[in-house]
């Protein structure tokens, strides 16, 4: 397996270019060596790169020694769902393979790694997994599936899931009056189908109305992996309207992001569904309520944690770092701003679909467009934006930017690991900017916030870009 394929937190390549069979059944081989044999839970996304790989994986796993407990399609939540869950002959997984590409292209796939409970691997794990498949011996012949057991969760984390909404009021839904639209967009994980039968165990799916999004129309697709794309929020914009939506949905490839959109069929930033679903955990459980965001959203979450009277920290973005901040600060709810929210009460839940059915449940009882409900909630925020950027190597277009930051002097400004944060001086006008690196490929997600001054907003907008381009070429020209 192509050293290009270890991430920070998971395997990621093209099948069968960068990922192949054998690659499959050496890497099931290594997870058993590094993370213990016993139990291991492993699922797939849906992509035609995925399912290939599953039979030499379990296989990998069986003949090093393992017990691949297969839950077939899934998310990520249903995988970490099970390793809470589900024990064979009462012993826990000691881990778990999701095969998925996530929210990137669709020629993409690979290996999220969980270790015990649900934690996601650690890099030094993925390190140790790598050189592990490294050396392991290829089978040489077609694999064959043995001593594995097949298990059907769908059902017990349907009611599980349903259990968690009945306390935000979805299960006291009007049923008498004409239900509302919603659009759904199709996905390469199991999560729209995750979303009807929560409501549904939690008796209301007759509610609304829930349309996909339909085929050919505008730039809709079948399945686009990444609900945050140009081309899904085109695609949205026009179903929704055409539709007469009160909202639409989308969900990522491995079902653990959520993109909202409103009436209009404009994406709602996830800073602030962050904040609205923040006053609901804030309703249910009371003044004790603390609330987590990551270092690339802040100002929603801390106008509504104001508001609400309720304490709020920040910490690093991604699933590994949230969740772990979560124990630590015994937090009730975090977001962060690629669309993933965090419930504490309901650990192993699906949490993007739940995150959607509570916005669903607000514009019922509320009755009042989502567009309003945002202004009304959050109407002192100059709403976020966020923007892309494709480069060449983002680690030094990062530290170029960085530097050029710093040799301004114009912002208070912090480079972490993974991304710049660029805070506005005591004395100007208040903002605060986060270039964000991926995990997974050269891109950089730059997310801007100020209070009550677009033009601003604008002007650092271009600013960065202008930055960005100009780092990416002085980079481009060194290789």
């Amino acid at each position: 397996m192509k050293a290009s394929t270890l991430k920070t937190y998971e395997f990621r390549g093209s099948y069968p270019k960068d990922i192949d069979e054998e690659d499959a059944y050496c890497v099931g081989r290594a997870i058993v060596e590094v993370m213990g044999a016993g139990p291991i839970i492993v699922g797939a996304d849906i992509r035609d790169g995925s399912s290939p790989l599953y039979a030499p994986l379990c296989t990998g796993i069986s003949e090093a020694g393992g017990i691949p407990v297969l839950i077939g399609a899934a998310t990520t939540d249903l995988l970490t769902y099970a390793m809470g869950t589900y024990d064979v002959g009462g012993t826990a997984p000691g881990a778990g393979v999701l095969i998925t590409g996530g929210s990137l292209p669709l020629d993409q796939t690979g290996f999220n790694i969980y270790a015990a409970e649900g934690y996601p691997a650690t890099p030094e794990q993925l390190v140790l997994i790598w050189g592990c498949a490294e050396d392991a011996e290829p089978p040489g012949r077609k694999t064959l599936m043995k001593n594995f057991v097949l298990s059907d969760l769908y059902e017990p984390q349907a009611k599980y899931n349903a259990s968690i909404l009945t306390g935000y009021g979805v299960n006291k839904l009007e049923k008498g009056r004409k239900p509302p639209t919603v659009t759904l967009a199709p996905t390469l994980s199991l999560s729209c189908t995750v979303l009807v039968r929560m409501l549904q165990a939690a008796g209301s799916l007759t509610a609304f109305d829930i349309k996909p999004m339909l085929r050919g129309l505008g730039s809709a697709t079948s399945k686009i992996p990444d609900p945050f794309s140009a081309k899904m929020v085109s695609a949205m914009k026009e179903q929704v309207l055409a539709q007469k939506s009160i909202m639409g949905i989308a969900f990522n490839g491995d079902g653990s992001a959520v993109a909202i959109f409103d009436e209009r069929g404009e994406l709602v930033h996830p800073s602030v569904i962050g904040a609205l679903i923040a006053a609901a955990v804030w309703a249910r459980h009371g003044g004790d309520t603390k609330l987590l965001v990551s270092h690339d959203i802040v100002y929603p979450m801390n106008s509504m944690a104001k508001h609400l009277g309720v304490n709020i920290t920040s910490g690093y973005p991604g699933s590994a770092n949230m969740r772990n901040a979560m124990w630590q600060t015994a937090t009730a709810f975090g977001a962060d701003a690629s669309g993933r929210y965090y419930f504490q009460e309901s650990w192993w839940a699906e949490n993007a679909p739940l995150a959607a059915a509570i916005i669903m449940q607000m514009l019922v009882h509320s009755e009042v467009p989502l567009s309003n409900l945002v202004e009304q909630s959050v109407g002192t925020i100059t709403m976020p934006k966020a923007m892309r950027y494709f480069v060449n190597d983002s680690t030094k277009v990062l530290d170029r930017v960085h530097a050029e930051l710093l040799a301004t002097r114009t912002a208070s400004v912090t480079r972490e690991a993974d991304c710049v944060l660029a805070y506005s001086k005591q004395e100007g006008p208040l903002w605060r900017a986060v270039l964000q690196q991926s995990y997974s490929e050269d891109c950089l997600t730059l997310h801007v916030e100020g209070f009550m001054n677009p033009d601003l907003m604008q002007d650092l907008v271009t600013g960065f870009t202008n930055s960005i381009q100009k780092s990416d070429l002085e980079t481009s020209k060194e290789k």
